[in-house]
């Protein structure tokens, strides 16, 4: 399968390569969750634990894939 991301994501992933693939991709999954769930705590506001809990399967599905699973809007 061909690299399909921009060009700008691989100077976002480049770090990632100097590091241990198990700890590239913990530090990777951290990073995208924690940018997730800032963001969905921006938006939601004060309906943020009502979200959280009425996504929650959702999003236990999408992390199941991996990848870039908390990146991709659905």
């Amino acid at each position: 399968m061909p690299w399909t991301y921009p060009p700008q994501f691989d100077l976002l992933v480049a770090p990632f390569a100097l590091l241990p693939a198990g700890v590239a991709y913990l530090l990777f999954v951290t990073a995208t969750l924690t940018i997730y769930l800032l963001t969905l705590r921006a938006i939601a506001g004060k309906n943020f634990a009502q979200i959280m809990v009425s996504s929650f399967l959702h999003s236990q599905s999408r992390s199941a894939a991996d990848r870039t699973a908390f990146l991709q809007a659905h």
